[in-house]
């Protein structure tokens, strides 16, 4: 498998500079002989909020399931990738801020629990629970849960914060500089792990108040 690593790309740029030279666009994770030998299985990772306003009013994804998803895939495989060399296949990974699956990614977990047994690999029973003993299951909870936390991760160290949402709808002004975030607090949770608490200055002093609303669900 070619992937990008905590350590580097060195596989995955290695994958372009040889089988992967002639591809118009970098994939995410390449799955060396998962479709037989010499063949390449490209994977496209693309994370999106399908209830913004953007694919609201262009998908209608208010009323229309999966909406986003297939012209999401739709436009990654004939815009980014285009035609493929041999031995190759392109599999979008869609997935939404909420946690919903597209039919690519669903049926590629599937064909990846039939070939692990259905079982979760005993390296991961570690991370696995009684809540998902299943392969496919686990694995749709783990990056569901990897996307959601980015995404929080984002609003936290991003998003400006304003103590009343009133402030800013009442006074749509020029925005002003985003203050740096304080070191973050910690408060314990009922598991006994720690999540972070954004703090940040308010009225230029040097103190700062915990949990101030995101600038950005206003903006």
């Amino acid at each position: 498998m070619y992937a990008e690593r905590p350590g580097g790309r060195g596989s995955l740029e290695q994958f372009m500079a040889g089988p992967g030279a002639g591809l118009q666009h970098r994939p995410d994770i390449v799955l060396r002989g998962f479709d037989g030998p010499q063949s390449y299985t490209l994977l496209d990772i693309k994370t999106f909020d399908a209830a913004g306003a953007t694919h609201v009013a262009s998908q209608h994804t208010d009323a229309r399931r999966f909406a986003a998803h297939v012209s999401i895939a739709s436009h990654c495989v004939s815009t980014e990738y285009g035609v493929l060399p041999p031995r190759m296949r392109l599999i979008p990974l869609t997935v939404s801020t909420h946690g919903a699956f597209g039919p690519e990614a669903t049926r590629l977990l599937s064909d990846l629990g039939k070939r692990a047994g259905g079982g979760v690999p005993v390296p991961l029973l570690d991370y696995a629970t009684w809540a998902v003993p299943r392969f496919a299951p686990f694995v749709r909870m783990a990056v569901s849960h990897a996307v959601r936390r980015g995404l929080a991760e984002a609003v936290l160290r991003r998003w400006r914060r304003v103590q009343d949402p009133a402030d800013v709808i009442a006074r749509p002004a020029t925005p002003a500089p985003v203050a740096p975030l304080l070191p973050l607090a910690a408060i314990p949770l009922p598991d006994g792990m720690l999540a972070p608490l954004a703090v940040h200055p308010v009225g230029g002093g040097p103190g700062g108040a915990p949990g101030g609303v995101p600038h950005g669900l206003f903006g």
